[in-house]
């Protein structure tokens, strides 16, 4: 990959300068793996850290990606701190973060940045709402990840001198093939070794047609994970998909099938737009461009159908348990406006939406199960903050758009649209880290993630001629 944006340099295979940082990433995952099988924590977060010191900078991105994955600190026997918000992937991305701004502070200083009419309002919005909240604990650990997950990578991206984009492909191809076999070994074989890593809580859930959890330990989780992971592969931004995002794409198809999540298939049509927007903004500057475009089309649609007429989708719809959603989530709606309508301004306060659902509807069924991102959102921040955070999210999602980076729009937006499905926000923080690096990418300077790609295509299709 090129170490400078816009260089002259070759872009280089993954085996030329990687395999001492890869080496060192497998050794440092099994470690934090096997720390989360002997339930010794220490392991993972010491391991989580070492390697986001020693290990090359850009090697950082891919890293907490695989730890969100591999490590399900969310769904294991784990103090909150750590495993709700400061988890290894977030320490991971705290530290790339650090090493950016400390090795470019000059051009950090230098370089006009954007997002200045919508941060530092927003994080008076935040400051004021975390005042009332009574949580100061909570508060404080929800505004820290969303400024290491989101506002940081915003910022940093805008002086990218590295194009992180070829290893973030590499690692969901890998992720993607991850999920698909473990959640094919679960569904056939009944076989997840990380089963027993969590909390009788969660692995207690049942519902009325199988749904994979893989290693995240929750159907909903997952999906997110693979729906990113689909959509990155399928729109990597070259000319043509290499066989290992094909594999990657395949692999994530199968976890997304067996998640049995609806929200996915939503979130997967509207990514498969916004990808197909960037690819025809992105194809009219390169040879075959039309061929391009049409080919994307007819792979985003033939996709979606196999996730949406899916057979184990259509037996949880028309379930006792998928026919009871709807009436859940329109009283979970009619709770949360109650809610939003008391604190309409500043919210209760940053991350605690889900206490105070809890607090106020002690007596429901399903006590403190808010399940949707963007009411957590506007019951914990209110109506002016959380209305900045959608403008700032449209407004990177739009800038990837407008530099045809398609991959990085459709993850992002199928990240969002997955979790706003189910509680993540204020319940599962740490799940940002999935989406730092694709924020990072889609405010890269102007140059390029599709130059990148296509050169890869170029040396692999050299190397497969020789």
């Amino acid at each position: 990959m090129t170490s400078k944006i816009g260089s002259a340099e070759r872009p280089t295979e993954p085996s030329e300068r990687s395999v001492p940082a890869l080496l060192v990433l497998i050794v440092l995952l099994s470690l934090a793996t096997y720390g989360a099988f002997s339930s010794s924590v220490p392991i993972m977060f010491v391991s989580a850290l070492v390697g986001a010191c020693v290990l090359p900078r850009n090697s950082l991105p891919p890293m907490a990606l695989w730890l969100v994955v591999l490590l399900p600190v969310s769904v294991m026997t784990i103090p909150t701190p750590l495993s709700k918000y400061f988890s290894p992937a977030v320490l991971v991305i705290a530290i790339w973060a650090i090493r950016l701004a400390v090795g470019q502070r000059a051009l950090l200083l230098r370089v006009p940045l954007r997002g200045w009419l919508i941060i530092p309002p927003l994080f008076l919005l935040l400051f004021v709402s975390a005042l009332g909240s009574g949580r100061t604990d909570l508060t404080m650990a929800w505004v820290a990840v969303l400024t290491l997950c989101v506002v940081a990578p915003a910022i940093l991206g805008q002086i990218a001198t590295e194009d992180i984009w070829p290893g973030l492909l590499w690692a969901f191809a890998g992720i993607g093939i991850f999920l698909g076999l473990l959640s094919a070994a679960e569904f056939f074989l009944d076989f997840n070794p990380w089963a027993s890593l969590i909390r009788y809580d969660i692995s207690s859930q049942t519902w009325s047609t199988f749904r994979a959890r893989a290693s995240l330990g929750h159907p909903l989780t997952m999906s997110t994970a693979a729906s990113v992971t689909l959509v990155a592969c399928l729109f990597p931004g070259g000319d043509k998909r290499l066989w290992w995002q094909w594999a990657g794409a395949f692999g994530a198809l199968v976890a997304v099938i067996l998640s049995v999540s609806r929200s996915s298939v939503f979130a997967i049509g509207i990514a498969a737009v916004v990808g197909l927007f960037a690819v025809r903004a992105s194809s009219r500057a390169v040879a075959q461009g039309k061929r391009s475009r049409w080919g994307s089309l007819f792979l985003a649609g033939g996709l979606i159908s196999v996730v949406a007429f899916s057979p184990l989708l259509a037996r949880r719809s028309d379930s006792s348990e998928g026919l009871g959603s709807a009436e859940y989530r329109s009283d979970i709606l009619r709770k949360a406006l109650d809610l939003i309508t008391d604190h309409p301004l500043v919210g209760y306060g940053p991350g605690t939406s889900y206490v105070v659902y809890a607090q106020h509807y002690a007596s429901s069924i399903r006590i403190g199960r808010l399940e949707n991102s963007v009411l957590q959102l506007i019951i914990s921040i209110g109506i002016p903050a959380s209305l900045l955070s959608l403008i700032g999210l449209g407004i990177m999602i739009g800038i990837a758009l407008k530099r045809s980076r398609p991959g990085v729009a459709a993850g992002m937006v199928a990240f969002f649209v997955t979790i706003a499905g189910y509680n993540a926000l204020d319940v599962n923080p740490a799940l940002l880290a999935f989406v730092a690096p694709l924020i990072y990418c889609a405010m890269m300077p102007i140059t390029d993630v599709t130059a990148t790609a296509n050169a890869y295509s170029l040396v692999h299709s050299s190397g497969r001629r020789s």
